[in-house]
């Protein structure tokens, strides 16, 4: 669910702030953060932050939203290449006013405690987080008050930044058009995902890899915006499991989530929760969004699916998310 900061300024800037742009490609999983943290932060602001980032997921359960790590400024010049980078601190630290001023735009000393969140200062396919306030009680404040959006506001960056990067590198060949022109919609898997199709009138296109499996799918039917309901998503999904996907079932026995949210600028839900599949004894979890698509007439079920046993799946389905957020609807 999209939460705003109260007292934060949040500008995500897709351009990079040197003239000629970064030359390396960030390093790191979508669930990486190194967190690089002035002395005058504080450890108690440190570890709200910590804290905040290290949540456990709503529905992974047993795991945490990132994977951090914390370092100080000194070692910043050996870190550049991560994915992601917090810089947390204080205006009454100069190495922090320095690193902050000459590389973040829109940040400067005095008013309320800010965030704000930037793109490839220092490599291709980063994200840079700037947590920033006068003194260490305003920052210790600050982070406990707000942990949680901080949080979501660095899972949503990510997973935009992610999603872009698959659509340029789909609509480079063009394969886009394609789907648009069969299907009247787009979505864009990363490499290494076979695409399967069912006859039109059940309106289903599922895009599969292996080791470990996932799966995205995305169905489509005639409907109206009274369509988009949790019955019509639990349904609908168990009924294509069970056609398609081996029998596959929610488990019910495991946490879920519904929301109401925007997804590509329409009212949409979002149901996150476990498959399970007691014949094939597998599992794990999904995340659907429903929505109408008033251009069209339809109503759309897009879902995102894995099987990973062992694995830590907050990293992959934050990536199958974003291939999900790909989606694009032909006439919009």
């Amino acid at each position: 669910m999209t939460r705003i900061l109260r007292s934060a300024v949040l500008v995500i800037a897709a351009a990079t702030l040197s003239c000629s742009g970064p030359m390396m490609a960030a390093f790191g999983e979508s669930n990486d953060v190194v967190v690089i943290r002035s002395d005058t932060a504080g450890a108690k602001a440190a570890r709200a932050l910590v804290e905040a980032l290290r949540a456990e997921s709503d529905w992974i359960v047993g795991e945490e939203l990132f994977q951090t790590t914390i370092a100080n400024p000194s070692r910043l010049s050996g870190l550049t290449n991560r994915r992601h980078i917090v810089l947390l601190g204080t205006w009454d630290d100069p190495e922090m006013t320095d690193l902050v001023m000459s590389r973040i735009r829109g940040l400067e000393p005095g008013g309320p405690p800010k965030v704000r969140v930037v793109e490839d200062i220092w490599a291709k396919g980063q994200i840079v987080m700037a947590v920033i306030a006068n003194d260490e009680a305003e920052l210790v404040e600050y982070v406990h008050r707000n942990g949680t959006d901080i949080a979501e506001e660095l899972v949503v960056a990510t997973r935009e930044r992610l999603a872009r990067n698959l659509r340029d590198l789909v609509e480079k060949t063009g394969f886009h058009l394609e789907m648009e022109d069969r299907f009247g919609w787009s979505l864009c898997p990363p490499q290494g995902y076979d695409l399967h199709t069912t006859n039109e009138e059940r309106g289903l296109v599922f895009f599969r890899r292996v080791r470990p499996d996932r799966t995205l799918f995305v169905y489509w039917r005639s409907g109206s915006e009274d369509d988009v309901t949790e019955e019509f998503v639990v349904t609908t999904r168990d009924e294509l499991g069970n056609l398609y996907f081996d029998g596959d079932k929610i488990e019910w026995r495991r946490d879920f989530v519904v929301e109401r949210i925007e997804f590509r600028g329409l009212p949409a839900l979002c149901v996150s929760g476990w498959w399970g599949n007691r014949d094939l004894v597998g599992g794990g979890p999904f995340r659907s969004y429903c929505f109408f698509e008033p251009s069209q007439g339809r109503v759309y079920l897009v879902d995102a699916a894995l099987f990973a046993p062992g694995m830590d799946k907050t990293p992959l389905m934050r990536n199958l998310d974003a291939a999900l957020h790909t989606f694009r609807a032909a006439t919009r």
